[in-house]
């Protein structure tokens, strides 16, 4: 979120509308924008919040350099694991400031369980990284296409950002059906600068 209350309000409300069970944030809940008490206030409706690079700087000791033992605690904060799916803000290799991109899947996910599924947050970026038992291959998401997530393989996602990004400023979100083991990708547009 990077502190963008408004664009997770109306994610949340987005969520609620297309009747998801739990609200999951992969951190940088702040950072870019002042914490207002609005922020948090939205913060209290998402029912897992892991700590981002920004987050752990906030929490850590006066903008902690992240090193030695620091990295280790707050990377601790990074990472959760809810009904079977892992989540980091960076990656497995790094929870707290790596960033995935197609060749570290490439080397983390051989090694993970079939039918796993990880998601990821840092890159901003949306993401889907398949793993088939013999190459790793990278999906771009198409919003509102369906991604099945079969046993037979090992995936890592990442949801994109609430906040945007540079290619993109439009807030995208992902809903996993675990039953239907089926990943989806939303997008909400905001056209004015700063929207």
């Amino acid at each position: 979120m990077h502190g963008r209350h408004d664009r997770l309000l109306a994610v949340l409300d987005a969520m609620t509308a297309a009747g998801v069970d739990e609200r999951w944030c992969l951190g940088d809940l702040v950072g870019g924008e002042p914490v207002t008490d609005e922020l948090l206030g939205a913060a209290r409706q998402l029912d897992l919040l892991i700590a981002g690079n920004h987050d752990a700087w906030a929490l850590g000791p006066g903008q902690v350099v992240a090193r030695g033992r620091d990295v280790f605690r707050l990377s601790r904060r990074a990472t959760a694991s809810r009904h079977g799916i892992d989540c980091w803000h960076g990656s497995p290799r790094h929870p707290l400031l790596a960033f995935l991109t197609e060749p570290s899947a490439a080397r983390i996910l051989p090694g993970r369980p079939l039918g796993s599924l990880g998601l990821v947050g840092h890159t901003h970026q949306a993401a889907l990284f398949a793993y088939d038992g013999a190459a790793t291959r990278e999906v771009r998401p198409v919003p509102g296409e369906g991604y099945d997530w079969p046993a037979a393989g090992a995936y890592l996602a990442n949801p994109g950002a609430v906040c945007g990004n540079p290619r993109d400023r439009g807030s995208w979100w992902l809903t996993v059906d675990i039953d239907a083991r089926v990943l989806q990708w939303h997008r909400t547009a905001f056209d004015a600068p700063g929207g």
